[in-house]
């Protein structure tokens, strides 16, 4: 077993539409814990300064990851612990430099197998959820036409269903389009840009902001799973892009449904479009033995998460079989966030477990 006190050097990878941001509290309980943490937003994530419109591969957005990693000396092995897409992205790092990594922790997460091609899990994952279930997120393409993306963008009625589903009823007030009374919304800035400006009525004021007496417990309306996500294809039409955002609904409900008031509402005013790159995954080969095959990995289930399901999270551990199963009760799909004291008892249980 390894000495508790040994210090590793944690690098902590976010999922889809989010940055750096989403480890605010697990990274300060790690570090007193004694570890070395590394944080990094992804390209066009978080405050990367990149456009998703500049980014046409899936390796294009990991380069964060794998410019970190190419710096990291021979003799580190670092945990890495991927959320989500993040998942992907650690498969990527893991079959570059399979020498430098300990062990890769898979937090409810995309788990790629060294039989099929990359976008293979992605496919499945997303399949499972049906088009009117996207709810307010928005799919646009950029790019060329040839390399067919597609941005992802979060609507508020995403993000409160699918990501924060469970979060304080007061939060969730005004999330649903009816519920948002007299808010203005109005574009502004170039059509490319898609900004939309937001200014709160005083029905809506009054209703949501300063009520007279605590409200009784509100439920947001929406059986299906996409709720207000958006998508939106760009670039070239060969390219295949489709872009997402997460919008409130679908971040509070899918998402972030186990979540702190306060994380729901970063999570909303935090979140970027995004793009899966299942078209560009698709033309790639399947991760090496050698390579993404040889790195340990351990897969930490949270059995209430909306967005990435519990029936799919045991799937893709039959499909590929991870070297350690562990599971997180009750959490959702950001347990950084909704269960951080646990998360981080589970990444110290694994520290002991490998790193002799």
């Amino acid at each position: 077993m390894a000495d508790a006190k040994q210090q590793v050097h944690i690098v902590l990878v976010h999922g889809i539409g989010h940055g750096a941001w989403c480890w605010y509290k697990l990274q300060p309980l790690l570090e007193a814990a004694g570890h070395r943490v590394t944080v990094l937003d992804l390209a066009a994530s978080g405050i990367d300064r990149r456009n998703l419109e500049d980014l046409h591969t899936f390796i294009d957005y990991s380069q964060p990851l794998l410019d970190l990693m190419a710096s990291i000396p021979p003799e580190e092995k670092v945990l890495l612990v991927g959320h989500s897409l993040g998942g992907m992205n650690l498969a990527f790092a893991m079959d570059m430099y399979p020498v430098k990594i300990k062990v890769a922790v898979f937090l409810t997460a995309n788990m790629p197998d060294i039989t099929n091609k990359p976008s293979y899990v992605v496919e499945q994952s997303v399949a499972e959820i049906s088009p009117e279930e996207w709810l307010d997120t928005e799919f646009k393409p950029f790019g060329s036409p040839e390399e067919n993306l597609t941005s992802v963008s979060f609507g508020p009625h995403f993000i409160s269903t699918k990501l924060y589903p469970q979060s304080p009823a007061e939060l969730l007030s005004g999330i649903s389009p009816e519920e948002w009374l007299d808010t203005e919304f109005k574009p502004f800035g170039s059509p490319e840009e898609n900004l939309t400006s937001l200014l709160f009525g005083p029905n809506y004021i009054s209703t949501n902001l300063y009520p007279e007496s605590p409200t009784e417990s509100i439920e947001v309306k929406g059986d299906e799973d996409w709720l207000d996500a958006e998508f939106k294809p760009y670039g070239a039409p060969e390219d295949n892009l489709v872009s997402a955002f997460f919008g409130p609904d679908f971040t509070a409900n899918k998402l972030y449904n186990h979540c702190a008031p306060e994380d729901v509402a970063l999570g909303i005013m935090l979140a970027r479009p995004c793009c899966m790159f299942v078209h560009d995954l698709s033309k790639q080969t399947a991760f090496t033995e050698e390579g993404y095959g040889s790195v340990k990995r351990v897969f930490i289930v949270c059995p209430e998460d909306k967005a990435i399901s519990l029936k799919f999270q045991r799937w893709q551990i039959e499909n590929y079989p991870p070297h350690q199963v562990k599971e997180i009760e009750n959490s959702d799909h950001m347990p950084m966030l909704s269960q951080p004291q646990e998360l981080c008892k589970n990444l110290l249980d694994i520290i002991v477990d490998y790193y002799a």
